[in-house]
Parts: structure tokens; C-alpha cells; sequence
């Protein structure tokens, strides 16, 4: 015997508290089921009012049974909040909507900052040399990657192969030679040489949610645009 349940769709908030891209808002998004027509919505960030939501409502397809069927998607409320009204590195969100209300605090969202390289203490990389970079938060968590480019053109690629506690690390390839991509200089150089080129680091960062609080709420990564910095290095063959 088997028993056969409907599938239903959970109407459970995600609450994202996240920087927009442009650096310039603070986004504050509900989602929630497809179905979900939002009720009274009220926002403020650090007690600053957060304004009218943006509504966008969610989609419900038409049954289909086929594998390439239109696919549901969530209803999402969100606001933005000017940067320049906001003070500290903390961010508290009080949200309301009809009866339910959310806490979110996360601790470090507006903190400064920007791509530090730990280690090495010099600039020529040599193959499997490890290059560990850090964003100046010792609580974000780091992924991220780099290129390697002669002028413009890109002659490797290697993204994070260690993300440690407060760090993330990249390693060179095992041979450059053998990665070797770049059309401006053709070939590579021979062992022992060097070039000059510039890796063009790329960081990816979510600070932690310290509170969420609310009816079945769930909170998701908060994120800051992505970090990026060329540093100009000697590769060595």
C-alpha cells in the first residue's frame, strides 16, 4: 500500500537584508509563496523609514504535466533605503507586514571594506604559489576568484580553493605554461622567465544574520556588491 499527499506550497517568509549592487540603497526584501497577496506593509532600517515597497507579484502557471512546464515563482516586497541616511556598520530592520512582524540585525553589513592580500608578503607568483586575500571583516564569509592579464588579455583563470574562517585563498595553476591562454604573448615565456601582469581579484561576500525573529521566518545571507582589485605582480616561470 501507499498513501499519495498533495503538494502544497509553503507560504514561510525569507526576509534579505542586502546592499544593492550600485552601493548606493539598502534592500530589504519579503518573498514569499506565489499565491501570496501581501497585506500592510511598514519597514524602517535603523529607525530610518524605509518608504512604500516595490510589489512584484508571484506566478502561478497553469497545470502542466510536462518536464519544460512554466515554472512558479515568488511573490517578493521590497525596499530601498539610501545609504547616506544610514549611520555604522550595523543594520536593525523592524518589518512589518499585517500582523507579523520581523527583527533582523546584521552586525557588520555597512562595515568598510576592501580587498587585503594576506599573504604573500611579495608580488611574484610562482606555479602552485597561493595567494590568501581577506575583505578587512574578520566575520564575512569569502568566495571569490582571479584573473591573469597581460594587458587585456586574459591568460589564466583559478577561482577559491581554500575558504577559511576569516579568508579565502587561490592558487596558481601547477604550470603556468601548460594554463597558459594569453594571445598577446605567444608562447609563454620559457622556464625562468618572468612577465609582468596584473591578477584581477574578484571577491564574493555575505556578513552574518546575528538576529532573525518572526513568525516562521527565514533569513538569508546578507551580501555586499562584490569586491574587485588589480594587483600588479611579476609571474615567474
Amino acid at each position: 500500500m501507499s498513501a499519495l499527499s498533495a503538494c502544497t506550497t509553503s507560504d514561510a517568509p525569507t526576509v534579505t537584508v542586502a546592499v544593492s549592487d550600485d552601493a548606493q540603497s539598502l534592500s530589504i526584501a519579503i518573498q514569499r509563496s506565489p499565491e501570496h497577496t501581501f497585506g500592510t506593509l511598514v519597514a524602517t532600517a535603523n529607525g530610518v523609514d524605509a518608504g512604500t515597497a516595490h510589489i512584484s507579484p508571484g506566478h502561478v502557471p497553469a497545470p502542466n504535466t510536462s518536464p519544460f512546464a512554466d515554472q512558479p515563482s515568488p511573490s517578493y516586497a521590497t525596499f530601498m533605503v539610501p545609504l547616506a541616511s544610514l549611520t555604522g556598520p550595523a543594520v536593525h530592520v523592524d518589518l512589518t507586514e499585517g500582523s507579523d512582524h520581523f527583527v533582523i540585525d546584521v552586525p557588520e553589513l555597512l562595515a568598510p571594506r576592501q580587498i587585503h592580500v594576506v599573504t604573500p608578503a611579495d608580488t611574484q607568483f610562482h606555479a602552485n604559489d597561493v595567494i590568501e586575500v581577506s575583505s578587512g571583516v574578520p566575520t564575512d564569509k569569502l568566495g571569490g576568484g582571479f584573473e591573469a592579464l597581460e594587458g587585456d588579455a586574459d591568460c589564466f583563470t583559478n577561482w577559491a580553493t581554500n575558504i577559511g574562517p576569516t579568508s579565502v585563498s587561490f592558487t596558481m595553476p601547477p604550470d603556468l605554461t601548460q594554463e597558459w591562454g594569453c594571445s598577446v604573448v605567444q608562447p609563454a615565456p620559457a622556464p625562468g622567465g618572468t612577465l609582468q601582469a596584473t591578477l584581477d581579484l574578484e571577491l564574493w561576500v555575505s556578513t552574518p544574520v546575528a538576529l532573525c525573529q518572526g513568525p516562521d521566518v527565514t533569513c538569508a545571507p546578507a551580501t555586499v556588491p562584490t569586491l574587485t582589485a588589480k594587483l600588479p605582480v611579476t609571474l615567474a616561470f
